[in-house]
């Protein structure tokens, strides 16, 4: 009877096991076929390297939308069938030509309803005759753009007539600082060619367990959306380094080389002229509020001064 128990007990705990993991796949399977989080995740060779935070600069997932709180009030995003911001979820793009935007949050229209952004005045302007797509991508700089772009031109494979290019320019948490950022987190390194921290390249390269798992990730970031959305890759804590009191004129020319190296490989992945590039200078209001506040400070300093100066006694 002890015997016939222990079989049946092991018996009903073997059918709980196979329908507990019968279950876990086919929550799998409709993950995968419903939800599209896989990563493109390219190989480079050259000195542009590709973005190591594809859930940032990759296209949002097709036909979705995402719901956020910004300054005190809820706003809703929708992403076209190309996985960019759009006033629908399907849009038609079927005219003769089309203006791309690539840029950061100012592009992409962060803390605007659609209406407001420069992708809809776009629109209004000339939306009879040109498709308006956005590659905008909050958090993002020319260092990304690139990569960007050829991400999103595998959902649109239409030609780009005229190409919008939006540049911070903040000494502080704009291109610049974070096109810097991007280097000192990423180096140069890469392993398969991958980017990534020399010191990780390094591990990997020299562990045959490393290599192992590297292998797998790379494999489930590229082909499992289930894998992606429950454990994304995790962003750093800060994507800039403030230049605002360690730029010096010597740093010039190769911060100027690297921003025009960035422009230059965009123009290669939109495969549009730079007679056809509108370069869209952002200008910074946290320069113009850093630069009143020094002055308020000064005149503080000042007039301290003075007053200190007149209750001297005569000497």
């Amino acid at each position: 009877m002890g015997s016939d128990s222990l079989s049946v007990m092991l018996r009903v705990i073997v059918i709980n096991v196979i329908l507990s993991l019968a279950g876990l796949l086919i929550a799998i399977a409709i993950t995968e076929v419903a939800i599209d989080r896989r990563f493109d995740i390219p190989t480079t060779t050259g000195p542009i390297l590709d973005s190591p935070l594809p859930d940032m600069h990759d296209p949002r997932s097709p036909g979705t939308s995402h719901v956020t709180f910004e300054t005190g009030r809820e706003r809703t995003d929708i992403f076209d069938q190309l996985g960019g911001r759009a006033r629908s979820s399907q849009m038609d793009y079927g005219k003769a030509h089309t203006i791309a935007m690539v840029g950061d949050s100012f592009c992409y229209g962060s803390e605007n309803d659609y209406d407001d952004t420069l992708q809809a005045m776009l629109d209004r302007r000339f939306g009879e005759r040109a498709n308006i797509v956005n590659f905008g991508t909050p958090g993002s700089s020319s260092i990304y753009y690139p990569h960007t772009v050829l991400a999103f031109r595998q959902r649109f494979p239409r030609p780009l007539d005229v190409l919008l290019v939006s540049l911070y320019v903040d000494m502080q948490v704009g291109d610049v600082p974070r096109m810097l950022q991007f280097y000192r987190e990423m180096g140069t390194s890469t392993y398969r060619g991958v980017p990534m921290k020399t010191a990780r390249a390094q591990r990997i390269a020299s562990s045959t367990l490393a290599r192992v798992l590297f292998e797998i990730e790379l494999f489930l970031r590229r082909h499992s959306s289930t894998y992606n959305l429950l454990l994304p890759p995790q962003p750093g804590t800060m994507y800039w380094i403030s230049l605002r009191k360690t730029l010096t004129r010597p740093m010039f020319p190769e911060l100027e080389g690297q921003l025009l190296a960035n422009l230059k490989a965009l123009a290669t992945a939109a495969d549009v002229p730079p007679e056809r590039t509108v370069v869209w200078f952002v200008a910074s209001n946290r320069e113009a509020e850093a630069l009143r506040r020094e002055h308020r400070r000064g005149c503080a300093s000042l007039w301290l001064g003075h007053l200190w100066r007149a209750q001297m006694p005569p000497s």
